[in-house]
């Protein structure tokens, strides 16, 4: 899949990594599968990207499921070159409208991140965003 738009520095395409891999790859994507699983999501998938890694689950959202995707680097914070390409290249998103969310002060405890350098987007079907046709 094509990623539109311009690149200061083009990252290379995210490259799924099953959890049943040995080694350190297969070890990240194995716990995070599992933790996502018994949090109620209905599909995970992990890719490497760089150094980025990149989480894709299908979760538990008001009554049904959406999509949320992780990025996270071990240094900094993922680029927003990282974030489009994470979100455009993965064909598990395509056709999708995602959205980094925050949340209001006074429930910003329930948005913590456990890694600190991680963004999350969101699936979102506001109608505003949608193409009438």
């Amino acid at each position: 899949m094509s990623v539109p738009g311009t690149f200061k520095n083009r990252p290379p395409v995210p490259r799924k990594v099953s959890p049943l891999i040995p080694g350190r790859e297969g070890e990240w994507a194995r716990a995070t599968e599992l933790g996502f699983l018994a949090g109620g999501a209905l599909a995970v998938e992990c890719y490497v990207m760089g150094d980025c890694s990149v989480i894709v689950a299908l979760e538990p959202a008001g009554g049904s499921h959406r999509w949320h995707l992780s990025i996270a680097h071990p240094a900094r914070y993922p680029s927003w070159d990282e974030i489009k390409t994470a979100v455009y290249a993965i064909p598990t998103l395509g056709g999708i409208f995602m959205a980094q969310i925050l949340s209001p002060v006074e429930d910003e405890g329930d948005w913590v991140n456990a890694h600190d350098n991680c963004f999350h987007l969101y699936e979102i079907r506001d109608p505003a965003f949608h193409k009438e046709d």
